[in-house]
């Protein structure tokens, strides 16, 4: 979930690696083992109110925290072995209390789950906390939830046991940290987090979603089709979503717990079983740009394909708002891909963040997603209100306005001519005959694919 805290507090260090994919004529693994709900013990907390008004609240319609502990319940998590603490209730004592019972009355062999949904953020001493209902940001060094609290609590255990730990939360990618530690002590450990180390997350549920989607057993979670679904698909689901939705990176460290059986996958339902898997330009699980029925452009999920509709081919979408999920179609030849604009490591570009406009430098880029370091004002911005400059962060494509030197980007910049305006745009590929732009400072849904006929180049620049 989303974090809004003074730019001075944000300190993210380095992010952890995603799974590297095997090697080939390495010999495959051992099958997975599989996850068992009845010797599970889970700790669900999430946050969406504070008593301190410096945090930022969240509206609570539909809330995904009491959703994801009624699925533990659904897949079979006993009564006695589950716990739900939300807002008020979810002070950081009472957390540390809770996992200490737990821990305390689970038998070996078991398997921990604990989940954080809130602000996550940096105190005066740089340190990571979780933001409890009962954090205040002028004292966050004695009042949030330094995740080292719990490191003492969950290192009693014992290498038959494994600690899951999943986070909602800004820099959330710090759960590693824990999950490592522990995994140094004997005690088998994965983290799965919203956000890396390095960046903020978004203000919707996307990331819980596809956490709830995994336990469910949602057939396009089962990225192989093989009828079980991974913990490492349900990290690829997460990853997807997170990127195209809201252009973040994920943490996934699953460091010695490996890879688990979270559940069968569920057969897909009439209404999309009865599509085609495929058109001419996009698939089932593909990620596209269209325009829903409120007239809005959204970014969709492809759900499936009628290759009979009436004005052609029509693709069934999937999008999400916060906490909602929504279905629309869409005529398959006006849907956009999803593509990202990619700085080189390296280029100075300019950034909005925090409602200033800052010089920064590339300093790494990961599936099209931009870890920046902040150089100060951009050349002809307003000094910003904090002189504090960022730490190095990962930006969305929303916040990237272009290079801070225009020759660099001659070649890639035209003139897009729309209703008799022209509008700059810089070019990030093309797709069947098209030519896709993206529009620097708007929304990613903003970007189009348009003919050749309308893209002219923009020399106005040297």
């Amino acid at each position: 979930m989303l974090c809004a805290m003074p730019a001075s507090l944000l300190v993210p260090t380095l992010a952890l690696a995603l799974l590297v994919s095997p090697t080939p004529g390495v010999r495959a693994a051992p099958p997975a083992p599989r996850w068992e709900p009845a010797n599970t013990w889970a700790l669900v907390a999430g946050v969406l109110h504070w008593s301190d008004p410096a945090l930022a609240p969240f509206e609570a319609n539909n809330r995904k925290d009491l959703e994801l502990m009624n699925v533990l319940a659904e897949r079979g998590v006993p009564p006695a072995q589950r716990t739900l603490l939300i807002d008020r209730h979810a002070t950081a004592a009472r957390v540390r209390e809770v996992l200490a019972e737990q821990v305390a009355a689970a038998p070996p062999g078991t398997t921990f789950i604990v989940y954080f949904e809130g602000h996550g953020l940096f105190d005066q001493r740089r340190r990571f906390v979780l933001a409890t209902s009962d954090t205040h940001t002028d004292h966050l060094d004695h009042t949030g939830l330094d995740l080292a609290a719990l490191l003492p609590i969950l290192a009693t255990r014992g290498a038959r046991d494994r600690v899951l730990l999943f986070g909602d939360a800004c820099y959330s990618g710090h759960f590693a940290a824990l999950a490592s530690a522990l995994t140094f002590l004997g005690v088998p450990a994965l983290s799965l987090t919203s956000a890396s180390e390095e960046s903020a997350s978004s203000e919707n549920w996307t990331f819980t979603q596809a956490l709830i989607d995994g336990l469910r057993g949602r057939a396009i979670v089962d990225r192989d089709g093989d009828g079980a679904i991974l913990l490492s698909e349900i990290a690829a689901e997460a990853r997807d979503a997170m990127r195209h939705r809201e252009g973040q990176p994920i943490g996934w460290a699953p460091l010695a717990v490996g890879d688990l059986v979270i559940a069968n996958a569920a057969p897909w339902p009439p209404d999309l079983a009865a599509l085609a898997p495929a058109g001419n330009l996009f698939s089932r699980g593909d990620w596209v740009v269209a325009r829903r029925l409120d007239g809005e452009r959204g970014i969709g999920r492809v759900l499936g394909v009628d290759p009979d509709g009436e004005r052609g081919t029509r693709l069934r979408l999937e999008y999400y708002d916060y906490a909602d999920r929504l279905f629309g179609w869409a005529r398959e030849d006006r849907a956009d891909p999803v593509m990202f604009y990619v700085y080189p490591p390296g280029t100075r570009v300019r950034v909005s963040f925090e409602d200033s406009v800052y010089a920064a430098t590339v300093v790494r880029v990961e599936d099209g997603l931009h870890l920046v370091s902040f150089e100060g004002p951009a050349p002809g911005a307003p000094e910003p209100h904090d002189p504090t400059l960022p730490a190095d962060e990962f930006v969305t494509q929303d916040q990237l306005l272009g290079h801070l030197d225009p020759s660099e980007e001659a070649v890639q910049r035209v003139l897009v001519e729309a209703g008799g305006a022209l509008y700059e745009a810089l070019v990030k590929g093309r797709f069947r005959g098209k030519v896709c732009v993206r529009y620097p400072g708007s929304p990613l849904v903003e970007d189009d694919c348009v003919p050749e006929s309308r893209v002219t180049p923009d020399t106005r620049r040297p």
